[in-house]
C-alpha cells in the first residue's frame, strides 16, 4: 500500500518535516506562548470591516481593537492582527521575552531575525505579511475584563494596556519603512503576566503542523490541557458550544465546526501523540488526562516553581475540576 494511501498530503508533509527537524537537532526547540492564547482565538483571517475583536470565556472578556501598520508605500494603517502569522508574532514575543529574561526584544534590519524564527522567507509578500502582523500585534489595544477570583490570576479587573510600549512601536513602525534595525519595549504588565503565564511549547511540532491558524491553535490548547490535567484521574468534558465560542471565528455552523475540529486535532496528533479524547456527536469532547508536550522541570529546593530554561511550564493555578459523572461545561477559563 502506498504511503499516500494512508495518509493525506498534508499529514506526510507534517511527518516529513517532523523527522527532519529531529534528525538535525537532539534537542527539543522549546518555545513560549502567552497562556491567554491557549483559551482566545485571534480572528482566522483577515476582517477589513472590523476594528474591534471580542471573545468571551466564562468570566474573562478580551477585546482587541485594531492596530497599526506601515504599508509598502510608507504610509500607515490600521486593521486588525489575524491568521497564522499573527499567532507566529505572539510566540516569537513570549519566546524571545522568556528566553532572555528581558522586556527588550531586538529586531536587525529588514527584521530578519524575526522573519527567521517565523520561518518565513526574507523578501516578498509573505516576509511583508510577517512583519504587518508583528506590527499590528504591538500596537493594537487589548482589553482584559475580570470578575471572580480565580481568573486571569488578579480577581477582578478591568485593564486596558498595549503589548508594547507605544513609543518604541512608533519607532519600529518609522524604521520598518527604512529597512532598519529596531528595539521593541514590552509593556511592563503584559511582560509581568507573561513570565506569570507562561505555556511551553515544542517549536518544531508547531512549524511541522504548517500554516493552518486553527492546527495552531488546537496544538497550544491541547499542550495547556495536558498540563491542566497531570496527576488527575479524569480530564475535563468541554460541550461543541464552547469550543465553538473559542476557536470558530469562520465557521457558523457547529456541525461544520465540528468536523473541523476533529480533523485538526487529528492533525495535531501526529506532532502530540499523547493528545487523547473521546468525542461526542451530540454533546461535546472529553479529554483524557495525557502528558504535557513539554516536560517540566522544577527548580531544586522550591515548591511549585517550574524553570523558564531549558523548558518549564506555567501551571495554571485554578485548572478546571471535573465532576465525578463526567458532565459537560459551557466555560473553560482558567486564568
Amino acid at each position: 500500500m502506498s504511503q499516500d494511501s494512508l495518509f493525506s498530503r498534508r499529514q506526510v508533509r507534517t511527518l516529513n518535516h517532523l523527522a527532519k527537524a529531529e534528525l538535525t537537532s537532539n534537542k527539543p526547540n522549546i518555545g513560549y506562548v502567552w497562556q491567554a492564547l491557549a483559551l482566545f482565538s485571534l480572528p482566522h483571517k483577515e476582517t477589513p470591516s472590523l476594528n474591534q475583536w471580542v471573545t468571551t470565556n466564562r468570566s474573562v472578556t478580551i477585546t482587541i481593537q485594531s492596530g497599526r501598520f506601515t504599508t509598502h508605500t510608507g504610509h500607515t494603517a490600521s486593521a486588525l492582527p489575524s491568521g497564522i502569522q499573527a499567532r507566529r508574532a505572539l510566540l516569537w514575543i513570549s519566546t524571545e521575552a522568556i528566553r532572555r529574561q528581558s522586556s527588550i526584544l531586538h529586531l536587525d534590519a529588514k527584521l530578519s531575525n524575526y522573519l527567521r524564527a517565523c520561518g518565513t522567507p526574507l523578501g516578498g509578500d509573505s516576509a511583508n505579511k510577517a512583519i504587518r502582523e508583528l506590527q499590528l500585534v504591538l500596537s493594537c489595544t487589548w482589553t482584559v475584563e475580570t470578575s471572580g477570583s480565580r481568573d486571569f490570576g488578579y480577581g477582578n479587573m478591568n485593564t486596558r494596556f498595549h503589548i508594547a510600549q507605544q513609543d518604541s512601536v512608533r519607532n519600529l513602525l518609522r524604521k520598518a519603512s527604512l529597512r532598519e534595525p529596531a528595539a521593541i519595549e514590552l509593556n511592563p504588565l503584559f511582560f509581568e503576566h507573561l513570565l506569570a503565564k507562561k505555556t511551553p511549547v515544542d517549536l518544531d511540532a508547531l512549524r511541522a503542523l504548517g500554516g493552518s491558524s486553527l492546527s495552531f491553535d488546537v496544538y497550544v490548547w491541547a499542550t495547556y490541557k495536558g498540563f491542566s490535567s497531570t496527576g488527575r484521574s479524569r480530564g475535563p468534558s468541554i460541550t461543541w458550544e464552547s469550543l465553538h465560542h473559542q476557536f470558530a471565528s469562520t465557521y457558523k455552523r457547529i456541525p461544520m465546526f465540528r468536523l473541523r475540529f476533529i480533523t485538526e486535532l487529528e492533525h495535531v496528533k501526529l506532532v502530540y501523540p499523547e493528545v487523547e479524547y473521546v468525542a461526542d456527536p451530540h454533546r461535546g469532547l472529553t479529554l483524557k488526562p495525557f502528558v504535557p508536550h513539554v516536560k517540566p522541570r522544577v527548580r531544586a529546593g522550591t515548591r511549585g516553581h517550574l524553570s523558564a530554561m531549558p523548558s518549564s511550564r506555567s501551571t495554571p493555578d485554578h485548572a478546571e475540576r471535573s465532576t465525578g459523572n463526567q458532565s459537560f461545561v459551557d466555560n473553560q477559563s482558567d486564568f
